[in-house]
């Protein structure tokens, strides 16, 4: 399905209304109490293969599944992207009318809009900028802060790269010991656009060899013209059995 970005915005403000309402009272925000907003009158949790279900009882409410197996915050976002579908539909004029399953790793273009919408009502723009605020970028900051809004990780470094005029950087780099090798996968925020002013192998062979040392990577990016440098915080993570290099970093506000 073709998504507008008029209906995509529209459904970010719609969702970012209803959850910065609830976040300023207490957080994390209530996802269930919104989803009743939007005539869900069931959350129930299930042994299924798929992520996510969307469909509607017999009375004709809307009723949300979960896996049984999985965190307390991969079901809130699995909650929260059901109800993105909801909202979707509604800024279209239309609503939820076929039951639907949800599949991890799902890729087209509805499905990535409706993530979009689902870290909107878990971490309202605002909010989050007003805890990053605090103080220097740092993986003790990154964890208090997903564990604020009861979101994992990853999540929240993902919404912390989609935040407008927030220059970020995140990569995660393994090595292949028997070759020497590194693998290294690095994304940057999408506005502003950033430039490095190295190679990328480069400054993740650096950052890596700071990490093992325990020191922080002064990390020089340019936004257009203009050049700053973003200090870089690195941890080593196990992930799928090994271990990897995790490092993020952003620019605090003005």
């Amino acid at each position: 399905m073709r998504i507008l970005s008029s209906h995509l915005r529209a459904a970010i403000l719609l969702a970012r209304k209803h959850a910065e309402a609830l976040g300023k009272a207490a957080l994390p925000v209530d996802i269930e109490s919104i989803a009743q907003t939007f005539g869900v009158t069931r959350i129930e949790s299930r042994k299924m293969s798929a992520d996510g279900y969307l469909g509607k009882t017999v009375e004709g409410g809307l009723l949300i599944r979960y896996r049984n197996d999985v965190s307390r915050e991969r079901a809130r976002f699995t909650v929260a992207h059901e109800i993105g579908h909801i909202i979707l539909a509604r800024v279209q004029g239309s609503d939820v009318t076929d039951p639907a399953f949800r599949i991890a790793g799902g890729s087209n273009a509805e499905e990535a809009a409706v993530n979009r919408i689902a870290a909107e009502l878990l971490m309202p723009e605002t909010l989050v900028r007003n805890h990053l605020r605090t103080r220097q970028g740092s993986w003790d900051l990154v964890w208090q802060i997903r564990r604020r809004f009861r979101v994992s990780t990853m999540a929240f470094v993902l919404r912390l790269l989609e935040l407008a005029n927030l220059p970020a950087v995140f990569f995660r780099i393994s090595t292949l010991p028997s070759r020497g090798e590194i693998r290294y996968r690095c994304r940057t925020s999408e506005r502003p656009q950033l430039l490095f002013g190295h190679q990328i192998e480069m400054e993740a062979r650096r950052i890596l060899a700071d990490a093992e040392n325990d020191a922080p990577t002064p990390l020089t990016v340019f936004l257009g013209d203009s050049e700053t440098i973003i200090p870089m915080a690195s941890r080593f993570m196990r992930s799928q059995g090994e271990s990897e290099c995790w490092s993020i970093g952003w620019q605090l506000f003005r």
